[in-house]
Formats: structure tokens, sequence, C-alpha cells
């Protein structure tokens, strides 16, 4: 799992756990290529249907939210390599084309860590009013501190036509926890996404991917029954195998270093 691959001169805005440098992850993507069996989510994914555990080494990249970067620096890097990966995309962020609240909070407070566990539970709202509390005790606005980092749907579009082996999924569409937010609320944020998708870029979104791997049976099932074929989040083991719950399926947070790589995705 990966978030952001931003450059050196946007890691400043990014909160450090979203962001891997390019350079290691292009050593990674070189890494996989060369020692792993890399396979699309979708191929994973109908295995797990039809009852067929996978070979060991083998591997799905994955990318959350809609970074920008996702476009002009992990695509040109996967497309080197040729290596499918999967993107799931926070569709209200990419309407509005707004940042993560979690990059706008590291960007006005340099100690956050509180007012960061609020927010993860909060609605989409409450974030901004917290977000915009807070840039005013800093005397600024924070959309003024910011560049932008998140894609708009042009930028969405080119990145579905120039890299086929980049497979769009869901993300929610303002990015809330499913297992604090249920009810219609949480239907309309699954459903919602899906349809923006299918509205904006005309592919219908397959696998969906819960906020901060949260869900709860109530949201599971609404995944089920909105037709996707997979989920991730939170799972009993990392190793993926024929009697995995594909709509529950964990992954591994992208290591800092290739050895911890290596060890994670023998």
């Amino acid at each position: 799992m990966y978030h952001s691959v931003a450059d050196d001169a946007e890691a400043c805005f990014i909160e450090p756990g979203n962001r891997m440098a390019p350079e290691t992850f292009e050593r990674q993507m070189g890494f996989l290529a060369a020692h792993r069996r890399v396979v699309a989510l979708s191929e994973l994914v109908e295995d797990i249907a039809r009852g067929i555990t996978p070979p060991a080494g083998t591997v799905c990249i994955t990318f959350d939210d809609g970074y920008r970067d996702n476009l002009t620096i992990a695509a040109p890097i996967l497309a080197k390599y040729k290596l499918p990966a999967t993107l799931f995309l926070a569709t209200g962020l990419v309407e509005r084309a707004e940042n993560q609240w979690s990059d706008t909070l590291y960007s006005l407070s340099s100690d956050s860590r509180g007012l960061h566990a609020q927010l993860i539970e909060a609605r989409h709202e409450e974030r901004l009013t917290a977000l915009a509390g807070l840039a005013g005790l800093a005397g600024t606005k924070g959309s003024e501190r910011l560049p932008r980092l998140t894609m708009n749907w042009d930028e969405a579009r080119e990145l579905v036509r120039r890299y086929p082996r980049f497979e769009i999924g869901g993300h929610t569409r303002d990015h809330i926890d499913l297992r604090r937010h249920g009810g219609e609320g949480a239907r309309a944020e699954i459903a919602g996404c899906a349809e923006d998708i299918e509205r904006e870029l005309g592919v219908q979104p397959r696998h969906f991917s819960f906020p901060y791997a949260r869900w709860s049976a109530e949201t599971r099932g609404m995944v089920i029954g909105g037709g996707w074929r997979s989920a991730v989040g939170m799972g009993e083991s990392v190793r993926i195998g024929a009697r995995s719950d594909r709509f529950a399926m964990p992954r591994v947070h992208a290591p800092r270093y290739t050895l911890q790589l290596r060890l994670q995705s023998g």
C-alpha cells in the first residue's frame, strides 16, 4: 500500500507517513519486477473467488486517496517496469481537488497528534471547521499554504488514458471512517463513489478500499450489495489465499527499505 510519492519540493506539505521518496519507490518497483510475481488486483480477486491460492511471492501494488504525483511520478515508473497497480480514489477530494485533511493539518501544526486522532473519526464538514480554526490561529488560510496535492478529474482521465495498467477503485467520497459512521451516510459514501467514477471516467470500479482499513459488518455488506468484487481493510492475515475474505483483504504498508520489502513480499 502506497499513498504519495511526491518529490522533495512537496514533501514538506505531506504527512510523512503518507509519502515515499520517488527514488525509494523506483528501487522497490525494480525489485518487485525482478523478484516477485506482480499481478493486477482483479486477477488476484478472481483467483480467490474461484478458490485458488496464488503462488508464493505474488504481489499487488495499490495506492490510496488520489495524489497528483500518482500520475506524474508513480505511473511513469510503473510503466517503465510494466507493472499493474490499483488506485483507490476518494472521489469527493478529486471533485474538489482538495488535499487530504491530514496533510493540511501537518502543514498547519508541528504537534497535531491529539487533533489527528479526533479528526480520523470526524465527518468531512467537522474536519473543515477544525482546520479552518487552526488556520485562523496560525494567521493564514490553509489553502494558501499548500500546493494542490490531489489530482482532479482531468488528471484522473489522463491517468486512465495513458496508463491502462492502472486500475481505478473506490475509496468513498470524503475519506470517512466507515466503522464510526454507518447507516445511510455510509451507503451514500460507498455508492456515490462508484457513481462518481463511472460518470467521470467511464469505468465501473470493482474494488473498494475502506478508509483507515476500518469497516463493520454493516458496511462490508453495503460493499457486497453494491456489486463491488472486493474490498481491502483490516483482516486476519497479510497472506492472501483461497480462504481469504475478499471483502476484507489486509494490506502491508510499503516499507522504507528493500530488505523489509523482500521479507514482507516473499
